[in-house]
């Protein structure tokens, strides 16, 4: 595994994660102020909150999956030599997993 590629798929996990995540809360807001409707549009609204819930649960699932995986390719001895330190390792991976 190469940890530059790996390090690219963070960030793009890490993008798709903050916009699953936007767009979940966002469907949880709209959920607070939903009135009731008919018994059809109740089973749709759960179906949709349900994918919503489902998409954001693997999303995250792959997201912290891709964290663990660059936090242990950074650990590796022959990855050592691309940091001085360990508080430098740790910073770049923060900064890559929370980058926007």
């Amino acid at each position: 595994m190469n940890i530059n590629e790996e390090t690219k798929k963070l960030n793009e996990l890490s993008n798709n994660y903050e916009s699953a995540k936007a767009s979940h809360f966002a469907d949880l807001k709209r959920d607070l102020n939903r009135r009731d409707g008919s018994a059809r549009q109740d089973a749709i609204h759960e179906r949709l909150m349900q994918e919503s819930h489902d998409k954001f649960n693997s999303v995250r699932i792959a997201f912290e999956t891709q964290v663990k995986l660059v936090a242990k390719l950074l650990a590796d001895k022959k990855h050592n030599n691309l940091f001085e330190s360990d508080s430098q390792r740790l910073a770049f991976l923060l900064c890559v997993t929370f980058s926007v």
